[in-house]
């Protein structure tokens, strides 16, 4: 099985639509990682890497073999407000 390094981050994106608001994983990196696993890949992470996790990370981050980079609280996640 390939194996890959993404260098990238990840965000949580708040989307509002006109019925309604949803929070959903974003960044580069999370989305080229996410990506190469949907191909077949092994996926390590590097980039800062929130604990705990969001609630909407937790099932993502379960798919990369590894997540590298320095430690950041919930509250220092880039967040990215989607209209």
């Amino acid at each position: 099985m390939d194996r890959l390094l993404v260098i990238g981050g990840a965000s949580v994106d708040v989307i509002r639509l006109e019925d309604r608001t949803v929070e959903s994983v974003g960044g580069a990196g999370m989305y080229t990682a996410m990506a190469a696993h949907a191909c077949g890949a092994q996926v390590a992470l590097f980039g800062a890497r929130p604990n705990p996790y969001p609630d909407c990370m937790e099932p993502v981050a379960g798919h990369l073999t590894t997540w590298f980079g320095a430690v950041i609280s919930q509250d220092r996640v880039l967040r990215f407000d989607i209209s």
